[in-house]
């Protein structure tokens, strides 16, 4: 299985784009990643406990 994905910020979504060639050309399957809140969850639990560790 070879596909290339790409990744869009749209607004407050992180949206995936995958190639389906077997079904046509230029056809993706359009698939919503992350919302924003989502997003400031995760920033939350991972990126803040490590920027309070940096400070020390």
């Amino acid at each position: 299985m070879n596909k290339q994905y790409e990744f869009e910020v749209e607004d407050d979504i992180v949206i995936k784009y995958t190639p389906m060639p077997e079904i046509g050309v230029n056809i993706y399957k359009t698939e919503v990643v992350m919302t924003k809140e989502i997003f400031q969850e995760c920033y939350k639990k991972w990126v803040e406990p490590q920027e309070g560790n940096d400070k020390e």
